[in-house]
């Protein structure tokens, strides 16, 4: 009888072990970096086409993080991403204002933003009406655009992201 409970309490300790070994791997897999590579060109002059990125997940982001978010889904019901850069963050307002020539300036609650990172000027592109009002970014949404304004398909053509799209943010570019 004491060697069947002396194996039953070694059995329930490696078991024990065995779950918190588990716990721990599952957390530090959560932490880990995900590495992907850039598909298409929205996010030139930053991200180019085919460069290899390094993406923590996290849905605490912030004006100015590159992040990586769930778009859409495929006609298999896989999900398709995007990277872009959030411009405005819950409880923000973006307007667009001319800037003449065709281009606009980003107004960010009512401030211009300064954007160095840019390719170019924001046009108004393929004919879009998406500067005919202004986007306030409620509750759990972002407003996020590509680095290249005339190539990107973003939070203008499709209104501000919910947090819940949010796969992480892009912390190391190769």
């Amino acid at each position: 009888m004491q060697k069947v409970n002396r194996a039953l309490r070694v059995l329930v300790v490696l078991l024990l072990v065995t779950v918190a070994v588990s716990g721990c791997a599952l957390f530090k897999k959560g932490n880990q970096l995900v590495t992907t590579v850039v598909d298409g060109e929205s996010m030139l002059p930053t991200l180019v086409h085919g460069q290899q990125i390094k993406i923590k997940p996290t849905k605490n982001v912030t004006r100015g993080d590159i992040i990586v978010f769930e778009y859409n889904k495929d006609e298999n019901g896989e999900p398709v991403y995007h990277v872009k850069r959030v411009i405005g963050i819950p409880g923000d307002t973006i307007d667009f204002v001319s800037a003449g020539g065709g281009y606009y300036n980003v107004l960010l609650n009512g401030e211009t933003l300064e954007e160095d990172y840019t390719l170019g000027g924001t046009k108004k592109a393929y004919g879009s009406q998406w500067l005919a009002y202004e986007f306030s970014a409620g509750t759990n949404e972002y407003f996020v655009m590509g680095d290249n304004r005339e190539r990107s398909n973003d939070s203008r053509y499709y209104g501000c992201i919910n947090k819940n799209q949010i796969f992480g943010k892009v912390v190391k570019l190769d």
